[in-house]
């Protein structure tokens, strides 16, 4: 604390007040903290059955490497890797790898904040916010939020671009410029786009005038400390910068399995939004199992909510088991890997799916 004893009597006290309110707001954070604590670690026989099942999965997938982290309720936490990365270096648990779309979780959290905040509505039209971008003239934020908004996606506009020269930063305009008609008019079906999410982010910077990546260092990788969680950037060697600029806020972040989880387990626990706004996250829409940032993943014999995610190279699954109140997070230096198969698939033992499993309780 400052030194206050030779400042005047009201400074003093108008110091110590502003103080007090720092701290007391500081005092409202530690459900984000927790992910910075140590977990304990989980029973020898359990831990090798998880690395022999992790092996036999990325073995009998096409991949290279394989990483995988799980979380329990109470602290419980598994890492490993397997194989080797794409530069054929050994992979290993704290490598961040792409996440793909896995990063919309972290805008949609953002946005849900925010009108947490009272600083916007995702029931008003997007052009409240984006005034001058022609795409979201009949849209709301919620529809983005739920691809609902009819609006198509900006892959095949930017195809011969993300090919021809990847090397090749992308403006806002240059990424929206050529998107053509809508795929049908908006809040009348479900299409997933990753532009709704690019146009989150700018949302994002209009209503805070600051970065997404000041956002997400404030909002959650400093509070949760995410060190290897992070937007990437354009002159990143793991994403050239048409595809960096292009996915930004839909798709161009990188992580570890293990903060991944930590992430998750966060999430879909009403630890980074409100328990109301969490629900309305987890609400699947008939037929379309997407929520608000989640979608509801087939899991074997299960669904549950998660995300999953492939961006160039690597394939990423984001997965929260409710009935056991546990976080799975997967990704494989692979694109396409079916992760949903390594995790479930059982060759010769038990599937990695079985084994997390019985961490429940």
């Amino acid at each position: 604390m400052p030194e206050l004893t030779n400042a005047p009597a009201r400074l003093r006290l108008i110091t110590a007040a502003i103080l007090g309110l720092v701290l007391a707001a500081a005092s409202l954070l530690p459900a984000l903290a927790p992910a910075a604590a140590a977990a304990e670690p989980l029973p020898d026989d359990l831990q090798a059955a998880l690395w022999t099942a992790l092996r036999a999965a990325r073995e009998n997938s096409i991949a290279p490497g394989m990483s995988m982290s799980v979380l329990t309720a109470d602290g419980r936490q598994w890492s490993g890797a397997d194989g080797w990365e794409t530069n054929g270096d050994v992979l290993s648990v704290d490598d961040s790898m792409l996440v793909g779309s896995v990063t919309k979780t972290f805008t949609a959290a953002i946005i849900l904040q925010l009108a947490e905040e009272g600083r916007l509505n995702i029931n008003e039209r997007t052009s409240a916010y984006l005034h001058n971008v022609r795409l979201v003239k009949h849209t709301t934020v919620r529809q983005l939020l739920g691809h609902t908004s009819g609006i198509a996606d900006l892959y095949q506009p930017a195809l011969g671009i993300l090919q021809g020269a990847p090397d090749t930063s992308l403006s806002s305009n240059g990424v929206l410029r050529p998107i053509g008609e809508n795929y049908f008019p908006p809040g009348h079906g479900y299409h997933y786009s990753n532009t709704n999410y690019y146009l989150l982010g700018l949302v994002i910077e209009h209503v805070t005038g600051r970065t997404v990546e000041q956002e997400i260092q404030d909002r959650f990788r400093a509070p949760m400390a995410l060190e290897h969680t992070r937007m990437l950037a354009t002159d990143d060697p793991r994403l050239p910068a048409a595809w960096s600029t292009a996915f930004w806020t839909a798709g161009a972040m990188v992580s570890t399995p293990t903060e991944l989880a930590r992430w998750g387990q966060a999430l879909y626990t009403g630890h980074i939004i409100s328990a109301a706004d969490t629900r309305r996250m987890l609400d699947f829409t008939d037929g379309d199992y997407y929520g608000l940032g989640a979608q509801l993943l087939p899991l074997g014999h299960r669904w549950e909510p998660g995300h999953s995610g492939l961006m160039y190279d690597t394939t990423t699954l984001l997965v929260h088991l409710r009935e056991e109140n546990l976080t799975i997070a997967i990704a494989a230096d692979a694109p396409s890997a079916d992760l949903e198969a390594a995790l479930t698939q059982s060759y010769g033992g038990p599937s990695l799916l079985e084994l997390v499993e019985s961490l429940g309780g």
